[in-house]
């Protein structure tokens, strides 16, 4: 079991700030807004009864609805993981943070597989929908939304899963630093080593 130690010299205002500044937290409100866009285009317009505006194809429908639905909420779990993530000490979480990506990476590779399955099949299936310039402008519009932005929420995840990676290899990277630095100095010295200030 873990126990978290959160760090002691920042405030919510500084975990906050952090957080913005770090570019998964933009990918992660993009995904969100990417996915509400999917799978609303297709509840309040495409999918109406047993109809579905892509070839006919019910299941089409159901595939994005299913992985807009699961990619939203993802997506705010992990914005919640982020904030836990900034708020807590490296020195003593280091296990909990590698962790923390691996799951994100975990969770993000089957996820993005199944937004570039969403893209294809209903990409495929507006491309073999019979008199589709005949549909009212609305129905395009929405119907080529969900393919764009299927594509977009592919692309989303995978730069996701890159950069967690890169901050797993960072974090690694750290800890041998921090792990030499501590080796460095001779046995017995180890009280002059503190993760703030020296106290006067």
């Amino acid at each position: 079991m873990f126990k978290l130690k959160f760090r002691p010299d920042t405030d919510h205002d500084a975990i906050l700030k952090d957080l913005l500044l770090h570019p998964l937290a933009y990918l992660r409100i993009l995904a969100i807004i990417c996915s509400s866009v999917v799978f609303g285009c297709v509840v309040d317009k495409l999918y109406v009864g047993n109809l579905c505006v892509f070839n006919g194809n019910v299941n089409c429908c159901k595939l994005a609805i299913a992985v807009g639905v699961i990619g939203f909420v993802i997506s705010l779990m992990f914005l919640v993981k982020d904030v836990l993530y900034n708020a807590v000490d490296f020195t003593d979480n280091f296990r909990f943070k590698v962790l923390m990506l691996l799951i994100d990476v975990a969770v993000h590779v089957p996820t993005g597989l199944l937004w570039f399955a969403s893209f294809s099949f209903s990409a495929d299936q507006w491309r073999k929908t019979p008199y589709k310039n005949s549909f009212p402008i609305l129905y395009i519009n929405y119907s080529n939304a969900v393919v764009a932005f299927s594509f977009f929420c592919t692309l989303l995840w995978l730069a996701i899963v890159v950069i967690n990676v890169i901050l797993m290899i960072r974090l690694m990277l750290k800890r041998g630093t921090h792990s030499r630095g501590y080796a460095s100095f001779p046995e017995g010295s180890d009280s002059v080593l503190t993760d703030g200030p020296s106290a006067s």
